[in-house]
């Protein structure tokens, strides 16, 4: 008897935890909600038009240093043909990241346990376009996998 009552608080303490996850991620996903929002179409609109009249190395390499949310924002909006012009210079493992983010395996959830884009973010969460899909069940800050294990960029 003392044994399962020492098992059922065990998995009390487990649930709870658990349920803690699930409000921050909650609270998180709000909060991300309510600035994707706030970024607005005409400017990226502008933006937009500005790189894809840029030739399309020198648009790589601001591409390159570019805050994620807003390259995705504007990868977005733009022209297809610009813009695999522009991605054709950019560096592989920039590339890849944004065209995570584009399909929706990944989103701006997932910033703070990434390598990659805790450098290029600065650790801000600040999501982008509403293209982006938000996971239920975040890594660390979510994506469509596992809590425990984000997406890294391949290395194919």
């Amino acid at each position: 008897m003392t044994e399962q009552k020492r098992i059922l608080e065990s998995a009390k303490k487990a649930v709870e935890a658990r349920l803690k996850n699930v409000s921050a991620t909650e609270e998180v996903y709000s909060r991300e909600q309510k600035a994707a929002k706030s970024i607005s179409p005409e400017a990226v609109a502008r933006l937009v038009g500005i790189y894809e009249n840029m030739p399309p190395r020198e648009a790589a390499s601001v591409f390159d240093v570019m805050e994620t949310h807003i390259l995705v924002a504007m990868a977005g909006a733009m022209n297809t043909r610009k813009l695999s012009a522009i991605m054709a210079h950019m560096s592989p493992d920039r590339v890849n990241i944004v065209s995570q983010y584009m399909i929706g395996v990944r989103s701006f959830n997932s910033h703070k346990s990434d390598p990659v884009l805790s450098t290029s973010m600065d650790q801000r969460s600040n999501p982008s376009h509403q293209m982006v899909r938000y996971s239920s069940s975040p890594s660390a800050e979510g994506e469509m996998s596992s809590p425990a294990s984000p997406l890294l960029p391949s290395r194919q």
